[in-house]
């Protein structure tokens, strides 16, 4: 056409003739296969990991001091409290004293919480050294024998005889003023901030104090990594064994609210909101496009492009963390543009499938290719950077740009070139006078 350009006129009578030649489209769809499989496979690995050390930018003093710190001290246990909230520590004694068998059941140590069962428990403890010392004669502490009765079939001795006195005692024993009567110094003293008391001097939540084992393994560098799948089933499995009290009991750590709180919810925003960005790139485009086919096939290519993407990503070494996230779901209307345009000017051309499909290349292909050079010229600095974000934007956008000019002007010419429908103002019934690939259509009316 008159003031086509010699990117046009090359699409039109050099490439698209070669594009639409048997031998090649051949070749494309075997490509896709092969290309789809390999970075499916790859995006089956996608990991979640905690990656808030890339945040910081390379060569800075924190980065390198971040970096030693992974190597030489990663792999540690992490803190974890089990907190049990405001109740009556005297009615639900015997309940308290099934906590440790709780947490302490075969496996857990090797899978799911991962807990060291070798912990200290404030209320055994001040059980054990309350009813020893009560025991000696004359006894260790002053105390009123009316405050004690004879506990054997719960705690196994002398107990408090109600909710007031056993605080009373309880907070003697953790403000060590029971004294040391030759027992050394009072074992209560160290869980003096596992219990806390209110101004009357009532009990409104106790701690326990446990480890999680280290969840994951070193690799060939020696940093630990951490096994996202598996430290979520451990939270849950924490969680799990708290709920099976009667009363109110939760754990909680400082992990829980940094990267391993990352783990159980960057995945599945991935999905979800992947997912609805694709469903709508579904439902604009069957408006827009007019045709359930061409639709489909731009929805297809769409996807296949996000599905490349994420591949691409873990084959460099990029994990799940919420920028790939966010710059995924960014792809997904960037990529979008480069095979909606051809599908839209497909449908608004006359002819054969094959006609058509060069029509469309030499009027839109250019224009969509003139896109995708500047969109990457734009981000091309930024792979350049020292900072983390920087790079894995360049990255994703040009995986999008790639991806989508591949699918869009490669992969979809040759997918309409099998199925494409009739265009706009050829009538219900002109997919049947289309024919084969290259048979010419009647005058359109």
């Amino acid at each position: 056409p008159q003031g086509s350009t010699r990117l046009s006129r090359f699409l039109a009578n050099e490439y698209a003739p070669l594009l639409l030649s048997n031998p090649c489209r051949i070749a494309v769809l075997v490509a896709t296969v092969i290309i789809v499989g390999v970075f499916g496979y790859f995006v089956s690995t996608l990991t979640v990991e905690a990656t808030g050390n890339n945040f910081i930018p390379d060569g800075t003093y924190l980065k390198e001091n971040l970096d030693l710190t992974s190597k030489f001290f990663s792999g540690v246990p992490n803190d974890v409290d089990v907190v049990i909230t405001d109740i009556d520590y005297f009615e639900k004694r015997a309940e308290l004293l099934t906590l440790r068998a709780k947490f302490s059941q075969p496996g857990l140590e090797t899978g799911p919480p991962y807990i060291n069962a070798d912990f200290s428990y404030w209320f055994e403890e001040f059980i054990t050294d309350f009813q020893a010392r009560t025991g000696l004669v004359p006894p260790a502490y002053n105390y009123d024998p009316s405050h004690v009765f004879d506990d054997t079939a719960v705690t196994g001795g002398f107990f408090p005889n109600n909710r007031t006195i056993l605080e009373f005692y309880v907070k003697q024993w953790t403000q060590d003023i029971f004294g040391t009567d030759g027992f050394g110094t009072n074992p209560g003293a160290q869980f003096v901030g596992n219990v806390i008391f209110d101004t009357s001097d009532s009990i409104v939540r106790s701690s326990v104090s446990m480890q999680h084992f280290p969840i994951g393994e070193f690799d060939s560098s020696g940093v630990f990594q951490e096994d996202a799948e598996e430290v979520v089933k451990a939270v849950e499995k924490m969680n799990d064994i708290c709920d099976s009290f009667t009363f109110e009991v939760y754990p909680t750590a400082f992990v829980y609210t940094t990267s391993w709180a990352s783990y159980a919810i960057v995945l599945k925003e991935l999905v979800q909101n992947v997912s609805l960005a694709l469903l709508s790139v579904l439902i604009v485009t069957a408006i827009l496009i007019g045709h359930p086919v061409t639709s489909g096939l731009v929805f297809l290519t769409v996807l296949l492009t996000i599905l490349e993407l994420l591949g691409a990503q873990t084959m460099i070494g990029y994990s799940i963390d919420t920028v790939v996230v966010v710059l995924t779901i960014l792809a997904v209307g960037l990529s979008v543009d480069y095979a909606a345009h051809i599908g839209h000017c497909f449908m608004i051309k006359d002819g054969t499938r094959e006609e058509r499909i060069i029509a469309s290349l030499e009027d839109i292909g250019a224009p969509v290719l003139n896109g995708a050079l500047s969109t990457f010229l734009a981000v091309l600095f930024q792979a350049f950077s020292k900072s983390y974000v920087f790079r894995v934007v360049f990255f994703d956008f040009f995986c999008a740009v790639l991806f989508g000019c591949l699918n869009g002007l490669v992969l979809l010419p040759v997918l309409l070139s099998f199925v494409g429908p009739a265009s706009y103002g050829r009538g219900g019934d002109s997919d049947a006078k289309v024919g084969s690939d290259y048979e010419m259509a009647s005058p359109s009316m």
